[in-house]
């Protein structure tokens, strides 16, 4: 019930901020290239590659964390102002970082690690491998709403890991199910150059899904104490939200002279 809903109020948001998505993607996308022209104009050493690389992630977690905080307000059904999409970037520094080292993470673990016990016929290399495929598989998982938590809760480095590592133990389930909808959205975005939905509407999707999930806990804080945990009345829950999207169909959006 939550989920499906998650995804019609995904859907109608991606819509209406088609063009405010297609911006940010396309500064995030033209940033990129800019690095990746720089790298190969640049001397082909060792040490300049690196420096390029490690700055190509840094600056793309942190740009990712800046637009995740801008684009924020969209699920609230509020405005998003693309100006202050760069104010946030002193303090986003340190998540934005954080992202990045577990970006760095992965690529050491799916280019060089994994392949290099894969390869190796020996039987404690084929753990390893097996382990760091997990652990490869672990990350991204838990960590797909840091951007998300960064945006909604205020916090030190340490507070923000904190929260996304709680509510991964607590919603397990939701966060594959998320995790598995951002790469279809990501696969779409091939589609379109990644202009639409693009790294900004998964991140608005991210956005979507922690707000609506949060809202249990709203509710759970406000019942008494109990040795057993109540079902969550998502119906209750989501009507305000309900309200706010109105009677919007995908049938009247696509024929809205049937309406």
């Amino acid at each position: 019930m939550m989920t499906g809903f998650l995804l019609k109020k995904t859907f109608f948001d991606l819509w209406d901020n088609m063009f405010k998505l297609a911006a940010v993607n396309m500064c995030f996308l033209v940033s990129c290239t800019l690095l990746i022209i720089v790298s190969v104009v640049l001397p082909a050493h060792t040490a300049i590659q690196g420096g390029i690389t490690v700055v190509g992630i840094v600056w793309s977690s942190c740009f990712l964390m800046m637009s995740a905080r801008a684009l924020s307000p969209l699920s609230d059904c509020r405005s998003h102002e693309f100006a202050r999409l760069f104010v946030n970037f002193p303090s986003n520094l340190a998540c934005g970082c954080a992202a990045a080292l577990i970006t760095a993470i992965l690529g050491l673990l799916f280019f060089i690690v994994i392949p290099y016990y894969f390869f190796t016929p020996e039987l404690i290399n084929v753990i390893f491998a097996a382990l760091s495929a997990w652990i490869f598989l672990f990350l991204p998982v838990v960590f797909q709403y840091l951007f998300a938590v960064r945006s909604r809760f205020e916090g030190h480095l340490g507070h923000i890991v904190k929260k996304v590592l709680m509510f991964f133990f607590d919603n397990p389930f939701f966060c594959v199910t998320t995790f598995f909808i951002a790469i279809l959205m990501f696969v779409f975005s091939a589609f379109t150059l990644f202009l639409f939905p693009g790294p900004a509407g998964i991140l608005l999707f991210f956005d979507e899904a922690l707000r609506l999930r949060l809202l249990k806990y709203d509710w759970l804080e406000a019942q008494p104490p109990s040795p057993h945990r109540p079902a969550i009345p998502w119906n209750e829950l989501l009507a305000a939200d309900r309200e706010t999207l109105g009677t919007r169909s995908f049938k009247n959006l696509i024929f809205p002279w049937k309406d």
